[in-house]
Order: structure tokens, then sequence, then C-alpha cells
């Protein structure tokens, strides 16, 4: 099995907006770590101005079954099941399935990422 990850986004600023897509494949290896999106920030630390990449979102395999595995995300997300976004989920923990997509939203409003994330 493959672990696959289609990355993107939404707003709700534009009506028009259209969000890159990005995807992602990974071999399914148990506790394995995989960071799929960075973030450059920058800040002034102790007067001088720094710039480095930090961790978005990952996921951790935690469990392998026969047409299953769990994922660990490293920060909460809501999932999606089509009605609205959960702005006060503290899940981390979520079965994909073989052959299902599960959608997982970041808990924003206005805007937020987007993973569809599947088994093949």
């Amino acid at each position: 099995m493959k672990l696959l990850i289609e990355e993107s986004s939404w707003s709700g600023w534009d009506k028009n907006y259209k969000p890159n897509t990005i995807n992602h494949e990974y071999e399914i290896i148990l506790h394995k770590k995989y960071v799929v999106k960075t973030s450059k920030i920058s800040y002034l630390k102790d007067g001088k101005h720094i710039e480095e990449n930090k961790e978005s979102f990952s996921v951790v395999i935690e469990e392998i079954g026969e047409d299953y595995i769990f994922i660990k995300t490293n920060i909460p997300m809501s999932l999606d099941k089509g009605a609205s976004i959960n702005l006060n989920t503290k899940d981390t923990i979520f079965k994909i399935e073989l052959n299902k997509i599960t959608k997982l939203v970041t808990p924003t409003t206005d805007c937020g990422e987007i993973y569809d994330i599947s088994l093949r």
C-alpha cells in the first residue's frame, strides 16, 4: 500500500479562489513521520533577523492493518463530513482506509488547508 496525500487550500474571502494542488506519495512504514508541509517564518532573535522553515503539517503512521492505517497528525484537524468544519476539534488520530478518501481540514475560519488522504 501507498499513502497518498493531496494538499490544497480554501478561502472564504474570494469567490473565484483557485487553490494550487500538491500531491504527495509515501511508503507505509510503521512509526515513520512524514512532513507534508513546511512554512517559512521570520523573526528577530537577539536583534538578528532569522528565517527558517517550520513544520506545518505532518503525519506519523501509528498502526497498519490489512486494508487500513491509523495516522497521527502534528496538529488537530477537522474531519470533513461534508457539512461544516469543527473549530473546536482536538482530534489528531484518524483511520485511513484502502480506496477511500479521508478529508482533513484545518479548524480555522476564513481560509485554511485541506488534505485528502487515501491508501492505494
